[in-house]
């Protein structure tokens, strides 16, 4: 098994078909999960990461690779559907991961790359995503402060990025689950989402949070923003005139 890291990090190193899920949940994505860390920090091994979790996805795996791929479903060899295979997979790599990410998000936020692999993960892994929300929503209980904007994840490009996304796919997913806009105001202290308001990155992010028309989340950000009307009018950026739009229409 001393090489299925350098395999996995080569350009071809993703996975295709193997029915028993068992032996490679043994042999296989355990290694993979002691090598997290460098996986997901290289392009080559985040993909084989992301397939697991939604395979065939046009934004990391090349069409001409994706229709090479096509050729072998069919193949007579393999008796195991393809959901059932991948569901199985998928369950063996998706606690992993999460924990993952829980633990390495203090340090790796202003990582762009880890936040767009986080991003995409808690997209896709299912399960129980509150402790990974948290563990995010944990970078943003300080009020933003210019003098601290190139740290603030509000500000931060990647780590605003991975915040603006997350909350977007609340709107955009059916299920009853937990939302992480709703961890977000559970666990941001008062005041806080008001400092937001400060740069046109926060501005952006608490617009996004309107838009998600979850009744708690936008009834928290309308009761921070009271009375900010006037103050958002005198701002030049972007952000603060869409802000000061969204709060005139509710």
């Amino acid at each position: 098994m001393k090489f299925l890291t350098l395999v996995t990090t080569g350009t071809y190193g993703h996975g295709k078909r193997f029915d028993d899920t068992v032996s490679l949940g043994k042999h296989i994505i355990k290694e993979l999960v002691n090598h997290l860390l460098e996986l997901s920090q290289n392009v080559h091994g985040k993909k084989v990461l992301i397939y697991l979790m939604n395979p065939r996805d046009p934004h990391y795996i090349h069409p001409d690779v994706i229709n090479i791929l096509k050729q072998g479903d069919n193949n007579e060899t393999s008796k195991k559907d393809p959901e059932i295979r991948h569901s199985e997979l998928k369950a063996l790599i998706a606690e992993p991961l999460l924990n993952f990410i829980k633990s390495n998000i203090q340090t790796l936020y202003t990582k762009n790359a880890f936040c767009h692999f986080t991003i995409v993960i808690l997209k896709h892994v299912g399960g129980n995503r509150e402790e990974a929300f948290q563990s995010i929503a944990d970078l943003v209980v300080e009020p933003y402060v210019v003098q601290n904007k190139d740290k603030h994840p509000v500000e931060h490009p990647g780590s605003h990025f991975m915040f603006k996304q997350l909350v977007i796919q609340d709107k955009e997913e059916s299920n009853d689950g937990v939302k992480f806009s709703e961890v977000l105001i559970q666990t941001v202290p008062k005041l806080v989402f008001k400092s937001w308001m400060e740069c046109n990155r926060g501005a952006f992010l608490l617009i996004s949070m309107l838009e998600t028309e979850l009744p708690s989340v936008v009834e928290r950000i309308k009761e921070e923003l009271t009375g900010c009307k006037t103050y958002l009018s005198k701002k030049e950026y972007v952000g603060a005139k869409i802000l000061l739009k969204k709060l005139k229409n509710l």
